[in-house]
């Protein structure tokens, strides 16, 4: 009788490909790699998913901000510009980063001159991988994400439903719980949604 032992080499072939992988990751990250295997990942998606995490790694950085300006965007100061055209841009550049498949959310506690002025001074500032379009990477941005108290406070007062609400106090007894209301601004409905995205809410 004679045994086929073609699959069990493949699926060794492949683990000695996923530990160099595996290595380079964590000496590009320096230490500070972050990412996640599910235990339920078969060896073909498992070595794809490490040579994805290689070229997050090492991929150059840019911003977001150089990113638009170098697609033509025009990106004027925040206070140099009155507020009809503040608002022109800011949905310009809204519409530009959903093309670039980044995706805000929970901005309806900002007016339109505070998210602008927010995504100006700050969030497209900030230095993210130069990712292959092939990766077909999705970026989310979320602007209550930081995990600073305020962050929380804001997010508890105007977008957390009362049963996160119970859960936070239950968890947190001694925090002091803003009081619920609703957000002085209705933009978030708007705003483009990543196609097949299950992040991506309505």
């Amino acid at each position: 009788m004679s045994v086929n032992n073609g699959g069990h080499r493949h699926s060794r072939d492949q683990a000695d490909r996923i530990h160099p992988l595996k290595q380079r990751a964590e000496q590009a990250a320096a230490g500070e790699l972050t990412a996640w295997e599910s235990d339920t990942l078969p060896p073909e998606q498992r070595e794809l998913f490490w040579r994805r995490v290689v070229e997050f790694e090492t991929a150059p950085s840019t911003n977001h901000f150089q990113q638009l300006t170098e697609a033509g965007l025009a990106l004027p100061e925040p206070e140099a510009t009155d507020d009809e055209e503040l608002t022109s841009r800011l949905w310009e550049v809204i519409g530009a980063l959903a093309r670039m498949r980044v995706f805000i959310t929970q901005t309806n506690h900002l007016s339109d001159r505070e998210l602008y002025t927010l995504l100006w001074c700050d969030v497209l500032r900030e230095e993210t991988p130069m990712l292959p379009d092939y990766l077909g990477s999705v970026w989310h941005v979320d602007l209550l994400g930081s995990g600073s108290e305020t962050d929380t406070a804001l997010y508890l007062k105007y977008y957390a439903d009362e049963k996160w609400r119970k859960q936070w106090l239950a968890d947190f007894p001694d925090y002091q719980m803003p009081a619920r209301e609703n957000p002085p601004y209705d933009r978030d409905r708007h705003l483009p949604k990543a196609e097949g995205d299950p992040l991506s809410t309505d």
